[in-house]
């Protein structure tokens, strides 16, 4: 299958196209592989492997977007921890904390939060 017309314009790598296609599905729910690569008019062999010769998966991004996702409810919001897990498709607000720290090194999303509020200007 080939790339539909102008889906790659060369100022984005195919991982940048990835994203993109992922940010706004994550949240009802995380898309298949053959998902995304209908959404970018490739196959679903053609798009691994551009990803592949670019050192990333569609797994990778989607745990890259979920993360990016999570910071940002963690610092912008005052959303439940529970919420977020389930907001970001987790079975469980500990299965969201295990992975945020793993994103993380070692910061939990409750350490996160707070480290948000502290530098965020009163009345925010």
């Amino acid at each position: 299958m080939r790339p539909r017309r102008g889906w790659c314009d060369g100022s984005a790598s195919v991982t940048e196209h990835v994203r993109r296609a992922l940010s706004p599905t994550v949240l009802a729910g995380p898309p298949s592989v053959d998902q995304v690569a209908r959404a970018l008019g490739l196959s679903h062999r053609t798009l691994n492997r551009r990803l592949a010769a670019e050192g990333t998966s569609v797994k990778v991004l989607l745990e890259d977007v979920r993360c990016e996702l999570g910071r940002q409810l963690l610092e912008e919001t005052r959303m439940p921890l529970s919420e977020i897990a389930k907001t970001l498709q987790y079975s469980e607000p500990s299965a969201f904390s295990r992975a945020f720290k793993g994103w993380t090194g070692s910061t939990t999303p409750s350490e996160c939060s707070a480290k948000a509020m502290r530098e965020r200007p009163r009345g925010m």
